[in-house]
């Protein structure tokens, strides 16, 4: 099975020498004390919302109480809470109504009430007298998101009832006194969310266009997804404030609304599940039940069902981020990939609490965290890619071996056995057959150049390179009569020759240094193809990307490299039969890498062959 947590083993050394579980411990408590950070000044712009509406009033001060049914709430002797706004009200999901009252004053003078429903029935009562009612037994949903009731001229105190049966939320967002033709301007709430939200479009389309310019598949993978995702969520914040406050009374529209706020949540999670490579069966699963589950949301005609998959999107989201979290905290990511892996954490945390707001009934206003949250995010992938991009350019001006010796990566592979304890004993077997030593030594060369010229510190490429040498230490298990046969192996042979991949990772996987995770890793992986048709079926990006890279430098060496059984290569020959099997064969990012490194190649090639 393959193994999503050396995916990038090489990169994580721990500079600061602080362990990993302290790491996740760092990392989690400061997302968490983010999120509590920017939710303190959400609760306190919720409970500093202004709306100025001219010659009309917003009436807060409310009493309510909450039931199963009409009869629960005409209970007279049920109790009624009083609530400052209707923000704090609190409710179980299982209470389908909500009995809103208060007294207000008329002021001698006829006057409108203005109510923003979200989509919820309801009715209203004044002085007893019932003046509006949507409530259908039949349905959940009304047909109106704004209405406009009139208050009658008195001089003395009116009462105004209203009874809410909430679907999946019991706000009422907005209740105002005063003309026919009141309109609603924007409310300091709705001002940071506008603003927000235009701040997220333009990130992410930024991120989208750095994305896809970037030449490291990883980056290209990260900001896209970001990018993607925080524009969907950009559109959907859009179109909530274009509905909730242009009164567009269409049910319809509200479903799309949500429909792309579901979908940018499993397009982050998607796109990071498969930045951290947690293993294509469990991607596939999350993906397919995210696909499904969106799919079914979007055309499902049954109120019922639609706001069971409204309330229960949390469950799967939850799962889905829980389960690339932690496949991003085992990765060991670098220093300043902390950066970007706390800010994801965050992330995830406003995100959920976003949905759960529709599990628990509370505020739609929870999208101000959100959006301040992909804006963070954002920002970070990009300080992410910066550090990379710096540490790259600094790599291309250090002096290396390549311009002292002309060979990329000058190193005995002997010296490698006294870091392979035990192991180092079936090293050397491997080293003392004469083509097998220079096999693995001329990969080892070949991987250097290749991650040199993809922008890898000389240090990733040292260790990359090194762990390259253990690619084919499997084959001692296969039997000598298959390993050594100077013909063509038959069908059966090449089978069991197959299985020295398998043998090599379970060999090297019982090693807790960093060299033999990531050697067990590149033994497993290194005959995957990039189309899928490896060993394992391993495909694109899911293939570990050292494994992509010593896959190209195995292929090269063994057709460019005559064996008793085969003539070898020219070098044009072998070099453009790598490039021709770009995206097939091979990962098209790291050939062109390969293709940059032609003169080390060539250099590492004709050295070789003196030796």
């Amino acid at each position: 099975m393959y193994n999503s947590v050396e995916r990038n083993p090489v990169s994580g050394s721990d500079a600061t020498g602080i362990s990993q579980n302290l790491k996740l411990v760092v990392c989690f408590t400061l997302a968490l004390l983010l999120m509590l950070g920017i939710l303190a000044v959400y609760i306190n712009l919720i409970h500093n919302d202004y709306i100025v509406l001219g010659d009309g009033e917003i009436i807060d001060d409310w009493e309510y109480t909450t039931g199963y049914s009409i009869v629960d709430i005409n209970n007279s002797s049920i109790a009624y809470k009083k609530v400052k706004s209707l923000s704090e009200i609190k409710t179980s999901t299982n209470y389908d109504f909500i009995r809103l009252k208060k007294k207000v004053d008329s002021k001698d003078k006829i006057g409108y009430l203005n109510i923003n429903t979200y989509f919820n029935q309801i009715n209203v009562e004044i002085n007893g007298g019932l003046v509006y009612n949507s409530i259908d037994s039949l349905t959940k949903f009304a047909t109106e998101l704004y209405i406009n009731v009139e208050v009658p001229k008195s001089s003395d105190d009116i009462e105004i009832v209203v009874t809410v049966r909430a679907a999946f939320t019991p706000k009422i967002d907005i209740f105002a006194l005063g003309s026919k033709s009141t309109s609603l301007s924007l409310s300091n709430v709705l001002v940071k969310t506008t603003v927000l939200s235009a701040i997220t479009g333009i990130l992410s389309l930024i991120a989208v266009a750095v994305g896809i310019l970037s030449t490291k598949e990883r980056f290209k993978t990260k900001l896209i997804g970001v990018g993607i995702s925080g524009f969907l969520f950009f559109v959907f914040s859009f179109i909530y404030t274009l509905m909730f406050y242009t009164n567009i009374n269409s049910l319809v529209l509200f479903r799309v609304c949500f429909a792309l706020a579901m979908t940018a949540s499993f397009i982050q999670a998607y796109y990071s599940s498969r930045l951290a490579a947690s293993g294509t069966t469990v991607m596939q699963f999350f993906s397919a039940v995210g696909i499904l589950y969106i799919t079914v949301f979007a055309l499902s005609s049954r109120e019922e069902f639609f706001i069971f998959l409204l309330k229960n999107y949390i469950f799967y989201l939850l799962a889905f981020y829980i389960a690339t979290t932690i496949v991003h905290i085992r990765q060991k990511p670098k220093l300043n990939s902390w950066i970007y892996i706390t800010s994801f954490i965050a992330l995830s945390l406003s995100v959920v609490s976003f949905w759960i707001s529709f599990s628990i009934n509370t505020s739609y206003h929870l999208v101000i965290v959100a959006l301040a949250f992909y804006i963070i995010h954002t920002i970070a992938c990009f300080i992410n890619y910066i550090f990379s991009f710096k540490k790259g350019k600094k790599a291309k001006t250090e002096k290396t071996v390549a311009e002292t010796d002309g060979v990329m990566f000058n190193f005995n592979p002997y010296d490698l056995m006294k870091e392979l304890g035990s192991v180092g004993e079936l090293f050397e077997l491997i080293l003392s057959v004469p083509h097998n030593y220079a096999h693995v030594r001329n990969v080892s060369y070949y991987v250097y150049a290749i991650c040199y010229h993809h922008g890898y510190t000389v240090d990733e490429c040292k260790k990359t390179a090194k762990a390259s040498l253990l690619h084919d230490i499997g084959k001692l298990m296969v039997p000598n009569s298959i390993r050594n046969k100077f013909d063509t192996l038959t069908s059966e042979e090449f089978e069991e020759m197959k299985k020295h991949t398998q043998y090599g990772y379970e060999i090297l996987s019982s090693g807790s240094s960093e060299l033999m995770k990531t050697g067990a890793t590149i033994a497993r992986q290194h005959h995957e193809r990039y189309d899928g048709n490896g060993y394992f079926g391993i495909k694109g990006e899911e293939i570990n990307e050292f494994a992509q890279i010593t896959c190209i430098a195995d292929v090269f060496d063994a057709i460019t490299s005559e064996r008793k059984y085969k003539k070898a290569w020219s070098f044009n020959d072998g070099f453009n039969y790598i490039l021709n099997h770009a995206g097939t064969y091979f990962s098209p990012v790291f050939i062109e890498s390969f293709k940059k490194s032609k003169d080390d190649i060539s250099s590492i090639y004709n050295k070789t062959r003196e030796k």
